[in-house]
């Protein structure tokens, strides 16, 4: 019995090497890439597992291998890359992390509207740039509760993840991670993403990439946590300093209440933690959702797993943890 072969478009496999996550070099000592691109007959195509295998290699969907034209990016997506000055594709993990935060979106605010949370993000209020920055800035202090925040409860680090609890208390979805899903050799580059913000009625969200400083994770989360308040979605890029006129008022929000919650104090400058927590952090809110999805059998034990990017293994420990 001969293995099935798959007819492929050269367009896309060119895509494909560019695109991908891995060299050129090693992609031709594997596969035979030249007889692949001038099949001559129906043997020189590829295997159905020699084109997993591929997309596995390069981390392109197989589903876009097999299609008869280039994929093109999320026009969405290309529009928050533009916003930051930059005429650029995304990269696949850029891709990947934007698609995954969609559909996790999309799926716990399904499950809120079930569960008739209508009103989950009521104490947040609503910001525009007719307001100084300096009322802008007061606002989000009420929200928060900034007076009874400061570095004296701790280092930076700490503070961090005081603003994450507070910022999710306020039904704000906060997914942290360095790398794309579980794999560790797949680290975001913070110039390309810092944070990611898609707004939502029920269930906004902010992604923070922790692949970067600590000073840098806490502006990017404020920064983030002021554009929810703005209605507006962004990605927030390094490497360039913000021109427009609403950038620059953001950042004075932003600069304003980081100024608040540090105290001007440069003291714990050093307190960095001494080692990144790059793993995949979800929402509090979102974990809890998935888990009680799989306990009423809403959902598969695969599925909660994979919502929550990690192995069934895990999943089943800090679900047993919860019962």
């Amino acid at each position: 019995m001969t293995d099935s072969r798959v007819h492929i478009n050269n367009s896309v496999i060119r895509w494909a090497i560019d695109s991908g996550e891995c060299s050129f070099v090693f992609l031709k000592q594997k596969y035979s890439l030249d007889q692949w691109m001038n099949a001559k007959s129906e043997i020189d195509f590829p295997t159905i597992q020699q084109l997993l295998e591929f997309g596995q290699d390069t981390h392109i969907p197989f589903i876009y291998l097999l299609g008869d034209k280039i994929p093109g990016d999320d026009p969405e997506l290309v529009r928050l890359i533009s916003t930051n000055g930059y005429n650029t594709r995304p990269s696949r993990r850029l891709i990947e992390i934007y698609d995954s935060m969609k559909i996790k979106q999309a799926w716990v605010k399904d499950y809120f509207l079930e569960e008739r949370e209508f009103c989950r993000t009521k104490r947040l209020v609503l910001i525009n740039q007719s307001n100084s920055f300096q009322s802008a800035y007061q606002t989000i202090a009420n929200i928060l509760n900034l007076s009874e925040l400061s570095i004296n409860d701790g280092s930076y680090d700490i503070i961090y993840k005081l603003m994450v609890d507070r910022i999710s208390d306020c039904g704000v979805l906060i997914f942290q991670s360095g790398i794309v899903g579980f794999d560790s050799h797949r680290e975001l580059d913070n110039r390309e993403i810092r944070s990611l913000v898609l707004v939502d009625e029920i269930a906004p969200l902010i992604f923070v990439n922790t692949n970067d400083l600590i000073q840098n994770k806490i502006f990017a989360l404020v920064h983030g946590f002021v554009h929810v308040l703005l209605k507006s979605d962004e990605l927030l890029m390094g490497g360039k300093d913000c021109k427009t006129d609403e950038g620059k008022w953001i950042e004075s929000v932003v600069a304003a209440i980081i100024s608040d919650v540090l105290c001007n104090d440069n003291s714990h400058q050093h307190s960095f933690p001494s080692q990144k927590d790059l793993h995949f952090i979800p929402d509090r809110n979102f974990r809890d959702a998935v888990i009680a999805s799989e306990a009423c059998s809403e959902i598969s034990l695969l599925e909660a797993s994979r919502l929550l990017e990690m192995s069934v293994s895990d999943y089943c420990k800090i679900s047993n943890a919860t019962k």
